[in-house]
């Protein structure tokens, strides 16, 4: 899920650490003569030349810039994304797919089947604590490092819970692996990196790998449910996260410029023991973690939006969970049994091209009025799309509840349909939001979306564990019109923000300081 984090680059810092080599002994030796040391250097972190630039050159372009990531040429950047996209899916993968392999854990460590959905829920709350660490802890010691770790630890934490010995055992194995996982609050940070600029297709492909990979887990799970032992269900999970950490090892480069820049500076700048100034940076980095952090619940106890979009996102996501438990139930009418149960979330990913189909438009025309009409455009332009694609939510809800009465009612493709508008809004939601929360909190942009994140995967570990009680003790349509009378509750916030989301932010202490500055209207 995850989603996540870092949203906006801090570009004030692509050069920092460069403009104090600009003279003296650091100047010296990035600009003494030809330097094939510095080619290479710059080729080993990743970072691309500028058109002209060799080592005729000399070894410093004269504005004391050195070309970051930004310079890669288009396919290269895209490539890095697309192996984000794929982190991102194995991420939230490993969130879902455990939903199928409830029943055969329970009836190998003799648990309830109640009890064995704590391994699915601990793992989602413990992914919503772990992205409030690793973000700002990417922004400092660099995204590759930070993704290898948590890719290395995840991976290890699927070797124990397949070979667990006990139920124990693999809860903490879940547990550690939730708090391990970092993609969601990382990835959508890269975009920044390597675009300079925020890119919008690249940030909707990164939240299609989120809800992607919660959706990819049911239509898995029913085989190796049906077909290999429980231990698979981890298996899976350590095959495609070692393969997607070694297409992250091999084929993406350091992004975060602030850590390309003081790898050059550590290589042919001045070197010098101040013990004493790296102590006090690690102070204050460490301040600033902390800062971000409680941030981010500072805005989710006291800012509007930030609350609104984050329920929002979060109750959309928990309906996916919630989709895993009920789907099992409402289908059996109709005879599906597994492996034919992963059919029914095929709607899903139908609504999930629909809705990326559906994003271009929106897209487009924002991106026209950038370029010929910037003055008109407000953070609340962002959310014009979701008034038309949000209450697809409520109306997917209500129609799934009353044509989930069997075979003696309706067709099992009745319900279908309307699961493929509830995937329609489920992408949307998350995309506007966090489009909203960006655009509206500017430099707080990243605290607003680690609580976004940490909102939704709350909210999807507990659906994980409410979803089969609810259901059983409502009935089918009841349960989810339940939902359905949520869903309006959440979705009404968008139009109020549509409409008066100046004077919301206005009285926000967070967004009222960027309107100050002029930053957005």
């Amino acid at each position: 899920m995850d989603k996540e984090g870092a949203v906006v680059g801090q570009q004030g810092d692509m050069h920092e650490g460069l403009a104090a080599d600009s003279s003296g002994e650091g100047a010296s030796r990035f600009s003494s003569g030809k330097s094939p040391q510095w080619r290479l250097a710059r080729e080993e972190a990743g970072v691309a030349f500028e058109e002209g630039e060799g080592e005729e050159d000399g070894a410093r372009p004269s504005s004391g810039k050195v070309p970051f990531i930004a310079a890669l040429p288009l396919w290269r950047k895209w490539s890095i994304i697309v192996i984000y996209f794929f982190i991102q899916l194995s991420a939230h993968f490993n969130t879902a797919v455990y939903s199928d392999g409830v029943q055969p854990i329970s009836d190998h460590f003799h648990v309830s089947q109640q009890a064995a959905r704590v391994g699915q829920a601990v793992f989602l709350v413990a992914y919503a604590i772990g992205a409030q660490i690793w973000s700002p802890w990417s922004e400092d010691k660099g995204r590759k490092m930070v993704i290898q770790l948590s890719l290395t630890l995840v991976n290890a934490m699927q070797i124990l819970c397949a070979l667990a010995p006990n139920f124990g055992a693999l809860v903490v194995g879940r547990a550690l692996g939730g708090l391990f996982t970092c993609s969601g609050s990382v990835s959508v940070g890269i975009v920044a990196d390597v675009f300079g600029s925020r890119e919008p297709y690249a940030t909707a492909l990164i939240i299609f790998g989120s809800v992607g990979g919660s959706a990819l887990g049911p239509v898995v799970g029913p085989f190796v449910h049906a077909y290999l032992s429980w231990h698979w269900f981890f298996w899976l999970q350590l095959i495609f996260g070692a393969v997607v950490q070694l297409l992250h090892l091999v084929f993406v480069p350091e992004t975060r410029h602030k850590i390309i820049a003081e790898r050059y500076r550590k290589r042919f700048g001045p070197h010098s023991s101040e013990e004493k100034k790296k102590t006090r940076d690690m102070l204050a980095k460490a301040k600033d973690i902390a800062a971000t952090t409680t941030r981010s619940l500072e805005m989710i106890a006291r800012e509007p939006i930030v609350q609104c979009c984050s329920l929002l996102s979060g109750f959309s996501d928990a309906l996916i969970f919630s989709f895993m438990g009920s789907f099992r139930l409402i289908y059996a009418q109709w005879g599906f049994e597994a492996p034919v149960t992963a059919a029914a979330f095929a709607p899903v990913w139908i609504g999930y091209f629909l809705c990326l189909a559906s994003f271009v438009i929106p897209t487009e025309r924002i991106k026209t009025l950038e370029r010929t009409q910037p003055q008109v455009l407000t953070p609340e332009s962002r959310l014009l799309w979701l008034l038309f694609t949000g209450p697809l939510l409520v109306i997917g809800l209500f129609g799934f509840a009353w044509t989930s009465f069997g075979p003696s009612h309706n067709p099992w493709i009745a319900p279908m349909i309307f699961t493929a508008l509830v995937g329609i809004a489920n992408l949307a939601i998350y995309i506007a939001t966090i489009d909203y929360c960006v655009y509206s909190y500017g430099p707080y942009a990243s605290s607003a979306a680690s609580g976004n994140t940490f909102v939704r995967n709350i909210l999807a570990g507990s659906a994980a564990m409410y979803t089969n009680p609810l259901y059983e003790r409502l009935g089918y349509e009841w349960a989810s019109s339940l939902l359905g009378f949520i869903s309006i509750i959440v979705v009404l916030p968008m139009f109020l923000f549509y409409f008066k989301g100046f004077e919301v932010r206005k009285r926000s202490r967070f967004a009222r300081e960027i309107l100050e500055k002029g930053e957005v209207r």
